[in-house]
């Protein structure tokens, strides 16, 4: 009994999660889809890079917040979808590269839990700007690592290193500030407020079409 009500429990718990996570991952969409359009959905840009990533940030900070083991159980099932089934990495650079910035992802997120959204509760309005800002530092240090590991700087030429940099640092930027904010209407209560108010409307709607056939 007691195995079925703490199985329950877990299944609530990641249909929150779930439920929430939207939120996040919409905003963070939004902002791909001024950058790229519809092209942002298509696997094969690099602009979808900012939807994986949507995902992995939102799912694995919301279980977080909650638990740490979880988090990082989450964190490699998502790894594991993504590349098996969304992405296909055809060489082990790709594999290794999606690697590296999904784990960038994930210690950016843990940074920012354990320095600054713990700590600076009366700041939130600026933890939008500050996650974004570690994403990109997290995504610079990869592309470094990527770049002298694999000795890329050899067979590519410095234009095009520079342009690749540029884009990891912008999609990691967009991909920490469309979470930042996610989680900040979430905790300010912003959703709910917004539900509200359409559900007040949608009311006030149905009232006056009432009114209106009475009248008739």
């Amino acid at each position: 009994m007691e195995r079925v009500i703490v199985m329950r429990s877990r299944l609530d718990i990641a249909a929150t999660i779930a439920g929430e996570a939207i939120v996040p991952i919409i905003i963070t969409v939004l902002l791909g889809l001024l950058l790229y359009g519809l092209t942002l959905f298509q696997t094969h840009y690099a602009g979808f890079q900012i939807v994986v990533g949507s995902v992995i940030s939102s799912v694995f900070f919301l279980t977080l917040r909650i638990s740490r083991r979880d988090a990082l159980a989450t964190l490699l099932v998502l790894f594991v979808a993504q590349m098996g089934l969304i992405v296909r990495p055809p060489s082990l650079l790709h594999f290794g590269a999606g690697a590296l910035f999904t784990a960038s992802y994930a210690a950016a997120l843990y940074v920012f839990y354990k320095a600054f959204y713990l700590r600076t509760i009366g700041l939130r309005h600026l933890h939008p700007l500050v996650l974004a800002t570690i994403y990109l530092l997290f995504s610079l240090a990869v592309s470094t690592i990527l770049i002298l590991a694999g000795r890329i700087y050899l067979v590519v030429e410095a234009v095009r290193l520079l342009h690749g940099i540029e884009t990891n640092a912008l999609h990691s930027f967009v991909i920490g500030l469309g979470t930042g904010l996610g989680v900040f209407f979430l905790d300010n209560g912003i959703i709910r407020k917004i539900r509200a108010s359409l559900a007040t409307i949608r009311l006030a709607f149905k009232d006056a079409f009432r009114q209106f056939e009475k009248n008739l």
